[in-house]
Parts: C-alpha cells; sequence; structure tokens
C-alpha cells in the first residue's frame, strides 16, 4: 500500500504543478492561473473531508474507483482543448475532487482490511509514501515545465525512431535462408 500511494501521489503531483504552471502559457494570466490553483484546493479540501463519511456509508472500493476515474479521464480534456479557460476551470474542479477524495478514505480502507488492530503503523507508512510522492512528483512537474521544448522534442523523436528500429530488426529476421 505504500507503494501505491507514493505512485499515485507522484502521478497526481506532476499533474498538478504541471497543468497549473502550463495554464499561463496558452495567453492567460498568472492571476487566472492562481484562481485554477485555488479552485482545485478548495474542492480538494471539502472532498478530503467528505470521503470518509462516503466511505462509511458506502464502500471504500467503490469510492476509490470514482476517485481514480475523475483524476485520469479528465486529463483528456486537457489535450484536446487548452485553449479555452473553462476547461482549466473544469479541470480543477474535478481534478480536485479526485484528488482530495482519495488521502481520505486510505485509514478506512486499512480499517476494513486489517480489522481493529492499532492502525498508527501502517496509515502513517502510507501517508509517509504518500508524502515523499508527492515532494518527488512536484519536482518532476517542475522539471517538466522547466525543459518542456526539450521533452516535447523528444516525446516525437521516439515516434520517429521506434518504427525504424522495429523495421530494421523485422528485415532482418525475414532474411532467413532456407
Amino acid at each position: 500500500m505504500c507503494s501505491i500511494h507514493f505512485l499515485g501521489c507522484v502521478g497526481h503531483s506532476i499533474n498538478f504543478y504541471l497543468y497549473c504552471t502550463n495554464s499561463i502559457i496558452p495567453k492567460y494570466h498568472i492571476n487566472k492561473a492562481s484562481i485554477i490553483l485555488s479552485f482545485m484546493s478548495g474542492t480538494s479540501i471539502i472532498s478530503r473531508f467528505l470521503t470518509p463519511l462516503i466511505c462509511e456509508k458506502i464502500l471504500g472500493n467503490l469510492n476509490f474507483y470514482v476517485n481514480f476515474i475523475f483524476t485520469t479521464i479528465n486529463s483528456f480534456f486537457l489535450l484536446f482543448g487548452t485553449s479555452n479557460l473553462w476547461i482549466f476551470y473544469f479541470f480543477a474542479i474535478i481534478f480536485g475532487i479526485g484528488y482530495g477524495g482519495e488521502a481520505g478514505g486510505f485509514p478506512i480502507l486499512n480499517r476494513r482490511y486489517f480489522g481493529n488492530s492499532p492502525m498508527g503503523g501502517p496509515t502513517g507508512i502510507q501517508f509517509l509514501g504518500g508524502g515523499l510522492g508527492k515532494a518527488l512528483g512536484g519536482w518532476i512537474g517542475g522539471m517538466l515545465f522547466d525543459f518542456m521544448v526539450i521533452m516535447i522534442f523528444l516525446f516525437f523523436y521516439q515516434f520517429v525512431l521506434v518504427p525504424q528500429v522495429c523495421l530494421v530488426f523485422f528485415y532482418y529476421r525475414t532474411q532467413v535462408k532456407i
């Protein structure tokens, strides 16, 4: 659970920081980017407080499923419509709900798996992994923002290089002498 929490927080923090800074690039001012960050943080706080109540009433696994969908599916909206400001606001609200809705359910999920045993150790280790993941994800998100041109070049270069390597590999595989 610690490694799952670590990897999930790395991915979410990259989205959290990278998309907020990418909202500055098209034509928007830093004030609008700060409003986007405020919407994301506000909805995250509200859903973080409501998640334990929801997990007690319904299954915790269903809560995690819905929140994971919220944090991943809306990233596709940013890929196709980053010129519209309302898409950034939509992303901030939906991502904030999913981002805050995950962490509050971990202690309840631990209690359902481990019973009434002491929960300080497992929950603390999970949140240690999550905190390290958030720190590392923020650093990676900042590095990707600083070197975006290089990353885009490398990203598109692999689409050229990988088919060439596959063609060379399959070309030599088909020249078998009988």
